[in-house]
Protein backbone atom coordinates (compact mmCIF):
# COMPACT_ATOMS: atom_id res chain seq x y z
CA UNK A 1 0.00 0.00 0.00
CA UNK A 2 2.83 2.45 0.73
CA UNK A 3 3.95 2.37 -2.91
CA UNK A 4 0.49 3.61 -3.84
CA UNK A 5 0.25 6.35 -1.21
CA UNK A 6 3.82 7.61 -1.13
CA UNK A 7 5.58 9.29 -4.02
CA UNK A 8 5.19 12.53 -5.91
CA UNK A 9 1.60 13.78 -5.78
CA UNK A 10 -0.04 13.87 -9.18
CA UNK A 11 2.96 12.25 -10.90
CA UNK A 12 3.04 8.45 -10.49
CA UNK A 13 6.20 6.60 -11.50
CA UNK A 14 6.49 4.59 -14.72
CA UNK A 15 4.84 1.55 -13.08
CA UNK A 16 1.88 3.59 -11.80
CA UNK A 17 3.15 3.61 -8.22
CA UNK A 18 2.23 6.68 -6.23
CA UNK A 19 -1.24 6.98 -7.74
CA UNK A 20 -2.66 7.81 -4.28
CA UNK A 21 0.09 10.26 -3.28
CA UNK A 22 -2.15 13.28 -3.83
CA UNK A 23 -4.76 11.80 -1.48
CA UNK A 24 -2.05 11.18 1.13
CA UNK A 25 -0.84 14.78 0.75
CA UNK A 26 -4.37 16.13 1.14
CA UNK A 27 -4.86 13.98 4.26
CA UNK A 28 -1.76 15.59 5.80
CA UNK A 29 -2.79 19.15 4.85
CA UNK A 30 -6.56 19.01 5.33
CA UNK A 31 -6.99 16.49 8.16
CA UNK A 32 -3.83 15.81 10.14
CA UNK A 33 -2.55 19.39 10.53
CA UNK A 34 -5.96 20.80 11.56
CA UNK A 35 -6.39 17.93 14.03
CA UNK A 36 -2.98 18.59 15.59
CA UNK A 37 -3.67 22.32 15.81
CA UNK A 38 -7.00 21.64 17.51
CA UNK A 39 -5.60 18.98 19.84
CA UNK A 40 -2.53 21.04 20.89
CA UNK A 41 -3.63 24.69 20.60
CA UNK A 42 -1.03 25.99 23.06
CA UNK A 43 1.94 24.21 21.49
CA UNK A 44 4.37 26.96 20.40
CA UNK A 45 4.91 26.51 16.69
CA UNK A 46 7.27 28.73 14.75
CA UNK A 47 8.06 26.39 11.86
CA UNK A 48 6.80 23.00 10.75
CA UNK A 49 8.88 20.06 9.58
CA UNK A 50 7.95 16.94 7.67
CA UNK A 51 10.34 14.01 7.53
CA UNK A 52 10.45 10.47 6.25
CA UNK A 53 12.61 7.51 5.34
CA UNK A 54 12.79 5.86 1.91
CA UNK A 55 9.50 6.47 0.06
CA UNK A 56 8.40 8.52 3.06
CA UNK A 57 11.44 10.74 2.47
CA UNK A 58 10.41 11.23 -1.15
CA UNK A 59 6.89 12.16 0.02
CA UNK A 60 8.27 14.53 2.65
CA UNK A 61 10.40 16.32 0.05
CA UNK A 62 7.45 16.55 -2.36
CA UNK A 63 5.02 17.84 0.30
CA UNK A 64 7.42 20.43 1.76
CA UNK A 65 8.48 21.61 -1.71
CA UNK A 66 4.87 22.06 -2.86
CA UNK A 67 3.40 23.46 0.38
CA UNK A 68 5.81 26.07 1.78
CA UNK A 69 3.03 27.85 3.65
CA UNK A 70 2.47 24.68 5.72
CA UNK A 71 6.02 23.29 5.99
CA UNK A 72 9.37 25.06 6.11
CA UNK A 73 11.68 22.12 6.86
CA UNK A 74 12.12 18.69 5.30
CA UNK A 75 14.07 15.71 6.60
CA UNK A 76 14.83 13.22 3.83
CA UNK A 77 16.48 10.09 5.18
CA UNK A 78 17.58 7.65 2.45
CA UNK A 79 14.90 9.20 0.27
CA UNK A 80 13.71 7.28 -2.78
CA UNK A 81 15.00 9.89 -5.19
CA UNK A 82 15.25 7.18 -7.85
CA UNK A 83 11.48 7.62 -8.49
CA UNK A 84 11.38 7.92 -12.25
CA UNK A 85 9.08 8.33 -15.21
CA UNK A 86 10.61 5.49 -17.25
CA UNK A 87 12.58 2.31 -16.56
CA UNK A 88 16.35 2.22 -16.70
CA UNK A 89 17.40 1.50 -20.25
CA UNK A 90 19.01 2.92 -23.35
CA UNK A 91 16.71 5.95 -23.57
CA UNK A 92 16.67 6.70 -19.82
CA UNK A 93 18.33 9.94 -18.67
CA UNK A 94 18.71 11.10 -15.06
CA UNK A 95 18.32 14.76 -16.01
CA UNK A 96 14.97 14.12 -17.68
CA UNK A 97 13.41 11.04 -16.09
CA UNK A 98 13.79 11.42 -12.32
CA UNK A 99 10.44 12.83 -11.25
CA UNK A 100 11.30 14.76 -8.07
CA UNK A 101 14.43 16.15 -9.69
CA UNK A 102 12.31 17.52 -12.54
CA UNK A 103 9.71 18.98 -10.19
CA UNK A 104 12.45 20.87 -8.37
CA UNK A 105 14.16 22.00 -11.58
CA UNK A 106 10.98 23.55 -12.95
CA UNK A 107 9.64 24.71 -9.56
CA UNK A 108 10.54 27.66 -7.41
CA UNK A 109 12.49 27.66 -4.19
CA UNK A 110 10.69 29.43 -1.38
CA UNK A 111 12.94 31.47 0.94
CA UNK A 112 12.93 30.16 4.48
CA UNK A 113 12.67 26.52 3.51
CA UNK A 114 15.44 24.12 4.55
CA UNK A 115 16.11 20.56 3.44
CA UNK A 116 18.12 17.95 5.31
CA UNK A 117 19.30 14.88 3.35
CA UNK A 118 20.91 11.75 4.80
CA UNK A 119 21.85 8.59 2.98
CA UNK A 120 24.01 5.57 3.59
CA UNK A 121 26.74 4.28 1.33
CA UNK A 122 24.84 0.98 0.99
CA UNK A 123 21.72 2.68 -0.40
CA UNK A 124 20.91 2.53 -4.09
CA UNK A 125 24.25 3.46 -5.63
CA UNK A 126 22.69 4.71 -8.87
CA UNK A 127 21.37 7.70 -6.91
CA UNK A 128 24.67 9.20 -5.87
CA UNK A 129 25.06 11.64 -8.75
CA UNK A 130 23.87 14.69 -6.77
CA UNK A 131 22.02 16.08 -9.80
CA UNK A 132 19.05 17.14 -7.67
CA UNK A 133 20.41 20.50 -6.64
CA UNK A 134 23.93 21.17 -7.93
CA UNK A 135 26.04 23.80 -6.23
CA UNK A 136 26.21 24.97 -2.64
CA UNK A 137 22.97 25.97 -1.00
CA UNK A 138 22.83 27.41 2.55
CA UNK A 139 19.42 25.79 3.03
CA UNK A 140 20.60 22.29 2.08
CA UNK A 141 22.40 19.89 4.42
CA UNK A 142 23.61 16.58 2.99
CA UNK A 143 25.16 13.73 4.98
CA UNK A 144 26.49 10.45 3.63
CA UNK A 145 27.28 7.67 6.10
CA UNK A 146 28.30 4.05 5.83
CA UNK A 147 25.44 1.68 6.60
CA UNK A 148 27.30 0.20 9.58
CA UNK A 149 27.54 3.66 11.11
CA UNK A 150 23.97 4.63 10.25
CA UNK A 151 22.21 3.15 13.26
CA UNK A 152 24.42 5.17 15.59
CA UNK A 153 23.98 8.33 13.54
CA UNK A 154 20.26 8.49 12.81
CA UNK A 155 19.46 9.75 16.32
CA UNK A 156 22.10 12.46 16.00
CA UNK A 157 20.80 13.49 12.57
CA UNK A 158 17.25 13.68 13.94
CA UNK A 159 18.65 15.98 16.62
CA UNK A 160 20.21 18.10 13.86
CA UNK A 161 16.82 18.39 12.16
CA UNK A 162 15.24 19.30 15.50
CA UNK A 163 17.89 21.99 15.92
CA UNK A 164 16.88 23.40 12.51
CA UNK A 165 13.36 23.87 13.93
CA UNK A 166 14.76 26.47 16.28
Amino acid sequence: MRRAEYGTAGVPDYMGQGQLAERYTQFIIQELLPYLQQRYPTFPLTRRAFAGWSLGGLSALDIVWRYPSFFQLAGIFSGSLWWRSKPLGADYRDDRDRIMHQLIRVGNFHPGQQFFFECGTADETADRNMTLLPGKRPWLNFYNFSSSFRNQVVGHRCADVKTMLG
